[in-house]
């Protein structure tokens, strides 16, 4: 076996699991609620109350809750040479996040539902990077000492489902861009004349305040009106 003088630490690690998150400060997801709702009138005579106590589902439980899953995974490479004057750490990770928590006032249920829809696990969202780590360590004499660290991150995310309307189009959606993507009109330079302005597509708000100088702004889903609800675009 030969000895490499100049390697000091060589060391591989991966590592693999998959954790639970419950994410949630509410309680009894599971369990639908009924409250009290009074006595209905009889028909025959309004004035007086039938004699059945009466009670609503308020919220709707959803007996399938459940706790989010991570599964992650991470490898690792440490390296340092010289004496440990020079040395490296390289680590690459990955998670996906799936059964993601969805509040029913943050779904999409049509409104013939007649009731918030219960909470469910229904996202899913990926996420990959890396992080370099470079450091040099060095007595350059007994009364010097430098070091240098230098690092670098790189975190990329992306939501693979999230419950939207199936009709919406779909560089308006959540779904296939990164968490938070910003989503924002797009402009085509300047009204530079009042002829430019008066051919301009029409805007749905304040179009009477275009003047030359103005963004001309793109009509992104081609309708022929700028309305910032569908032509705001990745």
């Amino acid at each position: 076996m030969h000895d490499i003088s100049w390697l000091d630490k060589l060391k591989l690690r991966y590592s693999y699991g998959l954790i639970g998150h419950d994410g949630t400060n509410q309680r009894w997801l599971y369990e639908s609620q009924w409250a009290y709702s009074g006595q209905a009138p009889l028909a025959e005579n309004m004035n007086l109350k039938s004699p059945y106590v009466i009670y609503k589902e308020a919220v709707v439980g959803n007996p399938d809750i459940h706790w989010e899953k991570a599964r992650k995974s991470n490898l690792d490479l440490e390296l340092a040479v010289l004496k440990n004057i020079l040395s490296t750490n390289i680590e690459y990770f990955t998670e996906d996040r799936t059964d993601i928590l969805l509040y029913g006032t943050n779904r999409v249920l049509p409104g013939y539902y007649g009731i918030n829809p219960p909470a469910a696990n229904v996202e899913r969202v990926t996420k990959n990077g890396y992080e370099v780590e470079l450091k040099f360590n060095e007595n350059l004499n007994k009364n010097m000492h430098v070091w240098l660290t230098a690092s670098l991150t790189h975190v990329k995310d992306k939501i693979l489902y999230k419950e939207e309307p199936e009709l919406k189009d779909a560089y308006l959606k959540a779904q296939g861009f990164p968490i938070d993507q910003t989503k924002t009109l797009i402009t085509d330079g300047f009204y530079n004349t009042w002829d430019e302005v008066y051919a301009s597509t029409p805007l749905v708000l304040n179009d009477q305040n275009k003047l030359p100088g103005s963004y001309n702004i793109l009509d992104f889903d081609g309708d022929g009106k700028i309305d910032e609800s569908k032509d705001v675009a990745p």
